[in-house]
């Protein structure tokens, strides 16, 4: 029996908890790899910033003027929170967190493919080529908003794909509210606002 011919045999649950397995494979193995053989590589150029931004609001300075524009606030905020939590080893628990996320955008990336596509094949296609595209894993790791912000883009895009198909008010209003978290974590989003007005008309 043939992969293709597995997979299609699996339950729905089965079938994300399978994509889900693949990502998490692929990105502990390539930060192991990024983090043994290249410590010396500077993948995002802002952590800095981010980590001085959430040590402020830890300490009650929640201006977050980065000198030439003001940082969108999700990311700052949750980096916060994680060094709330777990303290020094926050630094670990921010990739560990961002692979979990990375590895959920991968399933609904398949949900989303399947709905536009209705085809078995092309999702899982998609989502392979989506698994192994290099910046899908370049910021897993990194202190940086990529991966949140792609996450939720895809969680958003999922629910107003499927809202529109169906007619389901409630999967609208999941769409806009993760939208609006997409936004608050980097606002160049917003070019993007039209085309979803023009869509849904």
């Amino acid at each position: 029996m043939t992969f293709k011919s597995r997979f299609k045999n699996l339950k729905k649950k089965e079938k994300y908890g399978l994509i889900f397995f693949i990502f998490l494979v692929v990105r502990i193995a390539f930060v192991f790899v990024l983090k043994t053989y290249f410590p010396h590589l500077e993948i995002f150029p802002d952590s800095e910033r981010y980590d001085i931004l959430s040590s402020q609001i830890l300490k009650g300075n929640f201006n977050l003027d980065g000198g030439t524009f003001l940082v969108a606030p999700v990311f700052p905020y949750f980096l916060a929170f994680i060094k709330l939590i777990f303290g020094n080893y926050w630094n670990w628990a921010v990739p560990i967190f961002q692979i979990g996320l990375s590895c959920l955008s991968g399933v609904y990336l398949y949900k989303l493919a399947k709905l536009l596509f209705e085809s078995e094949e092309v999702a899982f296609l998609g989502v392979l080529g989506y698994c192994f595209y290099p910046f899908t894993m370049w910021y897993v790791h990194s202190i940086s908003q990529e991966t949140i912000y792609q996450t939720f883009l895809i969680f958003s895009i999922y629910h107003f794909v499927f809202g529109l198909k169906y007619q389901k008010q409630m999967h609208l209003i999941y769409a806009a509210i993760l939208f609006s978290i997409c936004f608050l974590t980097k606002s160049i989003i917003l070019f993007y606002s039209p085309f979803q007005c023009l869509i849904s008309t």
